[in-house]
């Protein structure tokens, strides 16, 4: 989030270096975010993952090309408007099967869908209780 913007901070005038410091924050960002899985939600955790790689490839694809004149410039951007599409079509597909297995399970009321969605049902209050005070 907001150490993104410390390369604007530390090298205002040089946008490369503004584009290594985005990019090494979101690469430590990226490898936190996977290995400490902060979500509870799988699903969650996967979507962050991959649009987080996305950012990254973005972030790589202007970084390592240098400016672009001529019929470079419609290669540069057919690839940035590939990945931004592809980031775009992941996040809308993931929404809808998240939409479509919480409308399965409730539907049929069946708990095949929980490893995907959630981890595990809650235990009774009384379970829970039990097992704080052991």
């Amino acid at each position: 989030g907001p150490l993104l913007s410390i390369g604007q901070v530390i090298a205002p005038d040089a946008k490369v270096v503004q584009l290594l410091i985005m990019s090494c924050v979101l690469l430590t960002s990226f490898c936190l975010q996977t290995w400490h899985r902060p979500w509870m939600v799988p699903l969650v955790n996967l979507v962050d993952a991959i649009s987080t790689g996305l950012f990254l490839m973005l972030l790589g694809v202007s970084l390592h090309l240098t400016p672009a004149t001529g019929s470079q410039s419609s290669l540069v951007e057919t690839i940035g408007l590939g990945l931004l599409n592809l980031s775009f079509g992941i996040i809308a597909v993931v929404a809808l099967l998240c939409f479509v297995l919480v409308a399965w399970g409730y539907c049929l009321r069946r708990t095949l869908h929980l490893r995907l969605i959630n981890l595990r049902w809650l235990p009774d209050n009384e379970r829970m209780l039990l097992t704080l005070e052991a």
